[in-house]
């Protein structure tokens, strides 16, 4: 009795399958836009976010300047680096002025463990800023680090 059943109970499990991975298909097509490429799409996504834009004067408000930060990369090579952090409000700017020390180090710990090749051309220095970003604005409650600025970078 088992030997007969089992073909049909692979061809009903078989026919689900098909069936489920069907209505899967359909449901795709039925809301996706064909026409539109996915860099429209994106676009699309976006549409309706607006992003803050400040003043000048209110930006250099924002802004505290840590100069000169010379390390080691793990090459062994010299890098001094100068950086404008660019915070979102005046509790963070003071707070970030509070925990200077703390912001040195993160600095210090993070281009430590870079080589050069690292932080050379503008995806590295992105990648610096960003990481940056991340660690600092995890150190501050007040508001966050809203951009990183490297305004001077030396490698030796």
């Amino acid at each position: 009795m088992l030997k007969k059943m089992l073909p049909w109970v692979i061809m009903i499990f078989v026919v689900i399958t098909l069936i489920v991975v069907a209505a899967f298909l359909i449901w795709n097509n039925l809301f996706a836009d064909p026409g539109a490429s996915p860099g429209e799409q994106a676009r699309r996504q976006v549409e309706g976010v607006q992003g803050s834009s400040m003043p000048p004067s209110k930006i250099r408000e924002l802004t505290v300047e840590i100069n000169d930060v010379l390390t080691n990369l793990t090459t062994g090579d010299f890098i001094k680096v100068s950086f404008a952090f660019e915070l979102s409000n005046e509790n963070a700017k003071e707070e970030f002025t509070l925990k200077e020390f703390k912001v040195r180090a993160i600095i210090n710990q993070t281009l430590a463990d870079l080589s050069p090749d690292d932080v050379r051309g503008s995806v590295g220095i992105d990648n610096l800023g960003t990481t940056l970003m991340n660690k600092i604005n995890q150190q501050l409650d007040e508001g966050a680090v809203r951009q990183v600025n490297i305004t001077a970078l030396v490698i030796s």
